[in-house]
């Protein structure tokens, strides 16, 4: 494979968080940021999706600070930060908040993208999607454990596109590319213009 997963030494899947980095030997050419994003297909290829390979309940999925400038020269690294606490919150999910904001996307089965209230991110949501278990949309973990398969791969898709876009709009600026949950139960990713919820201390400079 050209793309893998590697932990630091010693780094194990405990708490209070799990690093991860994607390695690549694939020419910039394809398009740097679709590698970030491509990090997901490269776990089920080599079995190693943290969502199953950690004990952990619920998780803080947060990325670097990253700008369009670097990302075809500096490595795609994410953690994963253990919280219970949003276990708590969001194990049974509120599908009410963003409710107006899922409807507006009828071309879309799966998902959808829109401006938080504040107007200062964009996110990325899944759509309730047929008469499934509604809490598996309450946090990024139990979305990768529970939702359909067809599904995960199209909000993976259009995460990989937004986030592309997110870089070119805000260029030279970083963007942070994290899903955390604490505010709504429903999964969300965002991407912001600084890391206002991480909990990952590394991660909240720009690399």
């Amino acid at each position: 494979m050209g793309q893998h997963l590697v932990t630091p030494p010693g780094m194990a899947c405990d708490p209070p968080h799990v690093e991860y980095r994607l390695d690549s030997n694939i020419s910039s050419s394809s398009n740097g940021v679709l590698r970030y994003a491509a990090y997901h297909k490269v776990m089920q290829n080599d079995q190693s999706d943290p969502s199953m390979a950690c004990s952990f309940p619920a998780f803080r999925f947060e990325t670097k600070g990253t700008t369009e400038g670097n990302i075809n020269s500096v490595h795609f690294e994410f953690a994963l930060v253990n919280d219970n606490s949003l276990y708590n919150f969001a194990s049974v999910a509120d599908p009410y908040t963003f409710a107006d904001q899922l409807v507006r996307c009828p071309e879309d089965p799966h998902t959808c993208v829109f401006t938080n209230l504040g107007g200062d991110a964009k996110l990325v949501s899944p759509k309730n999607e047929g008469n499934g278990d509604k809490d598996r949309y309450g946090h990024i973990a139990a979305f990768l454990r529970k939702a359909p398969t067809e599904q995960i791969q199209s909000v993976w898709k259009t995460v990989a596109e937004t986030y592309r876009d997110q870089l070119r709009a805000q260029s030279p600026q970083p963007v942070w590319f994290s899903a955390a949950g604490g505010g709504v139960a429903w999964l969300h990713f965002r991407f912001d213009r600084r890391p206002k919820y991480y909990h990952y201390t590394p991660f909240k400079q720009t690399f």
